[in-house]
């Protein structure tokens, strides 16, 4: 275990459940392509309030801040932490973390990663990423398979007395088949977190889930199509409810999922076809949503010889594509969840000093309100990838009877205290008796650890037993509900299976 404090004072506010503002501000930016800058890089800070954007300032850090960067605020929306590959930050530019030693002998490359909050209660954050080996594939074996993928997740304590590091990459998993960026989305009790990244196989999924106890992850099948490329980008919908799954090179389409925050499923598979639009398959294509996720900000190389960078509007429910915007870059929703932004340029070529804003983007075409430059950068921006962030504004769905952890505390979406749940025997084998006191009808659901149905089934009566039906579980933890839909209410207990 490492532990690092730093003289740094930090004021975080306590607010009122689920009004999380942990990805209000961003850091973004890069030296001057024509500057030398002698080993510091300004970086852009830019601090957003519910409507607008309340300051754009410059920090000077060691290290540049290109593709994969992340950050978060804290309760007030000032910046707290952010990394780029190699190093974790505070907001004045000190490093809290290096992620790469010195006696190294293998060469890394850090990917994507992004900062988790789980509860507005708690002082830890969770920082997520992943470290890529790279390795010589065997004779005959294609290049996609040429790296190893270190999953790693490090916890930040950050409160009034400054940071500390309770742990440092903690090794979660290693693969060779995921590739993309790490993406994630609100669980349906509000608190905790689905984490998504792509595999070559694009049917197939990194599928995880972030709670008080930890991160555990699987590999999930999507209904998707057999699709292999090398890496894709990924968006969740502001409201949870779609999953976004861009496939470049060639196949050059978007898949849209519908996406379940109780259960972590992908269904309703639709396709939008984006060869048409984006002539260049080596092109580079980060997206980016509208606030009502019915529009698509993608960027694209300009047709013909005249070189610059383009951004088009896709409208989700027609597939209908405008071009809204030249001479500008990466589209990213802001995460207050308000406008799209990019950077600008007057010239081709010359450095990224401008904040190009569509100011209404849940608009079609021109009624988006492009501003081309409403703000000036303080440094040359806005090129690679937008910055990640995790949507912290996505709270709990209201009435909701899923709570996949079966939490009989505070964080509960619905307590219900005056119904009772007894399992027995608990810990047991193949056999469990259920004693409720909620009115029937009943609904009785087992989730495993990961919050996926296991088992459903209606019942007329307040004492019943399973038996076959628990013979195909796996020994391991589960948690058992037990609802009524008419009174709007549910009981939760954890049940755990024996070999």
């Amino acid at each position: 275990m490492i532990h690092l404090r730093l003289l740094i004072l930090l004021q975080l506010l306590t607010v009122s459940s689920f009004a999380q503002r942990e990805a209000y501000s961003w850091i973004w930016g890069l030296c001057g392509l024509a500057d030398d800058c002698s080993g510091i890089y300004g970086t852009a800070v830019m601090r957003f309030n519910d409507d607008s954007i309340a300051s754009i300032d410059t920090v000077n850090f060691p290290s540049d801040f290109l593709g994969f960067s992340t950050c978060i605020s804290n309760a007030e929306g000032r910046l707290l932490m952010a990394s780029n590959q190699e190093y974790l930050f505070d907001s004045s530019g000190n490093i809290l973390q290096e992620f790469f030693s010195p006696e190294d002998t293998v060469v890394y490359a850090r990917q994507s990663a992004l900062f988790f909050k789980l509860k507005d209660s708690s002082s830890d954050y969770y920082f997520l990423g992943t470290k890529a080996e790279r390795i010589i594939p065997p004779a005959g074996y294609p290049a996609l398979n040429n790296r190893t993928k270190h999953h790693l997740l490090t916890k930040i304590s950050a409160d009034e007395n400054g940071f500390e590091i309770i742990s440092v990459d903690t090794l979660l998993r290693n693969d060779t088949v995921t590739g993309g960026g790490i993406h994630a989305c609100r669980h349906a009790n509000g608190r905790d977190w689905w984490i998504f990244q792509s595999t070559f196989n694009h049917k197939r999924f990194l599928r995880g889930l972030l709670t008080p106890e930890g991160l555990t992850f699987e590999m999930y099948e999507g209904p998707g199509p057999d699709s292999f490329e090398p890496f894709a980008f990924n968006k969740f919908s502001p409201d949870g409810s779609k999953f976004f799954h861009f496939l470049p090179g060639y196949p050059r389409k978007m898949q849209i999922y519908d996406f379940d925050r109780c259960t972590g499923e992908l269904s309703n598979l639709s396709e939008i076809e984006f060869a048409d639009w984006i002539e260049n398959p080596a092109d580079f294509n980060p997206f980016s949503l509208s606030p009502d996720g019915s529009k698509i900000y993608m960027g694209r190389s300009k047709p013909g010889p005249e070189s610059s960078y383009q951004n088009i509007q896709v409208n989700v429910e027609n597939s209908q594509m405008t071009l809204v915007a030249d001479s500008v870059y990466s589209p990213c929703l802001t995460p207050n969840l308000k406008w799209v932004v990019s950077g600008y340029q007057e010239v081709p070529f010359t450095p990224i000093d401008r904040l190009n804003v569509f100011t209404q983007p849940n608009s079609l075409g021109n009624a988006s309100g492009r501003i081309k430059n409403l703000y000036s950068l303080p440094v040359d921006g806005f090129i690679i990838e937008p910055p990640e962030w995790a949507n912290h504004l996505l709270g709990p769905i209201d009435s909701t009877l899923c709570d996949s952890l079966g939490l009989n505390d505070d964080l509960t979406i619905q307590k219900v205290e005056a119904y009772s749940l007894t399992l027995f025997p608990n810990p047991g084998h193949n056999a469990v008796n259920v004693n409720t006191s909620l009115p029937v009808p009943l609904r009785l659901t087992i989730r495993n650890a990961q919050g996926m149905h296991v088992f459903e089934s209606d019942f007329n009566k307040n004492n019943f037993s399973l038996n076959y039906e628990l013979n195909e579980l796996t020994p391991g933890i589960y948690f058992v509900e037990v609802s009524n839909a008419v009174k709007k209410a549910r009981v939760v207990r954890k049940w755990v299976k024996l070999d």
